[in-house]
């Protein structure tokens, strides 16, 4: 297919993540390529970037872009699960309004590249170089958050040490965990928990949690001292916290997947050259520099970001075809 990416196919090649051989050097583009690209854009009246990625992050990487290349991007942030309603729907109806769409279901851009609504950027100097688990020409990873388990300082005073800690009676009802009816990403690390530690590990987590809608809004909640704690986490919305100033830490254990946010041009955009110019810049290393502070790169080399940690990928149909079975052991109606 276009997209070079099936929900299977493309989820298996990050199969080997988590090692150090399959990060590539980040690659600086050339100033006269750059210089095209942003020839192209001007003259489009700006942009518009759908995200998953904390509204802070985007922000900055706009910020930036627009110093760089004096264009205006604006955004519109949702979790993945309404941001992909959002997009389709505008696309269905004929009205489209992103050019660039960061989502973190593979599974969803798989549909969309067979609808047409999104499809091959064309010649990109920053990604053109880059492995095609990174990058398939239509598709790119532009950020790793592996899950972790986040908690606050002021209530858990020792560091859990596995997810284990998520059972310690001592936090009876002061836990949170994501509704797996939400997102089939969230269905993902449950099955990886599922799989790590038995049917009853699930059962007993329904007992002594209580089901959050998504990671913001629980975060909220953890930071506030509402919870104790909360999985799985996203490790940006931590370090949000925590840079505000919120007595939140977190920690990241084994088994957890890759949690990708892949990166795609809209096929129907009117401004195709903003579009393509801005997933140039969020794969430059200044771009993932903004992005991935603090987190994980799908780039080697790139300054203020973590090592990878050993991560283990689950297909979209094999979480989707489990996730009946996993509501059934949180016990949710």
């Amino acid at each position: 297919m276009t997209i070079e990416m099936r929900r299977r196919g493309f989820l298996a090649g990050t199969a080997a993540l988590g090692a150090a051989s399959t990060l590539l050097p980040a690659r600086l583009a050339t100033a006269q390529e750059e210089a095209a690209l942003a020839a192209g854009a001007r003259g489009e009246g700006g942009g518009m970037l759908y995200s998953v990625i904390e509204p802070t992050v985007i922000q900055a990487l706009l910020a930036a872009f627009k110093t760089k290349y004096g264009l205006d991007v604006q955004f519109q942030r949702l979790g993945s699960g309404p941001l992909g309603q959002r997009f389709a729907a505008e696309n269905t109806s004929g009205a489209p309004t992103a050019d660039l769409v960061m989502i973190g279901d593979a599974g969803f851009l798989a549909d969309a590249a067979q609808k047409g609504w999104i499809g091959p950027a064309g010649p990109l100097p920053a990604l053109d170089p880059l492995a095609k688990d990174i990058w398939t020409g239509t598709v790119a990873t532009v950020a790793f958050n592996p899950e972790s388990l986040a908690w606050n300082t002021s209530i858990v005073k020792q560091a859990p040490k596995s997810w284990e800690a998520l059972l310690d009676p001592a936090f009876a009802g002061q836990v949170l965990i994501f509704d797996p009816r939400n997102s089939i990403l969230g269905v993902m690390w449950y099955s990886l928990i599922r799989k790590a530690y038995g049917d009853d590990f699930l059962r007993r987590l329904a007992k002594q949690a209580t089901l959050a809608p998504s990671v913001v809004p629980a975060m909220q909640q953890v930071a506030a001292g509402a919870a104790a704690m909360y999985a799985p986490a996203i490790h940006v919305v931590v370090a949000s916290l925590k840079d505000r100033g919120a007595p939140v830490d977190e920690a990241f254990f084994e088994p957890a997947t890759p949690g990708q946010i892949y990166a795609a041009v809209a096929s129907r955009t009117r401004r195709p050259n903003t579009a393509r110019l801005l997933l140039n810049f969020a794969m430059t290393v200044e771009g993932q520099a903004i992005l991935n502070r603090d987190g994980f790169s799908p780039l080697a080399n790139v300054p203020g970001t973590r090592p990878l940690p050993r991560m283990t990928p689950v297909a979209t149909e094999d979480a989707t075809r489990e996730r009946p079975e996993i509501i059934g052991l949180l016990g949710i109606a």
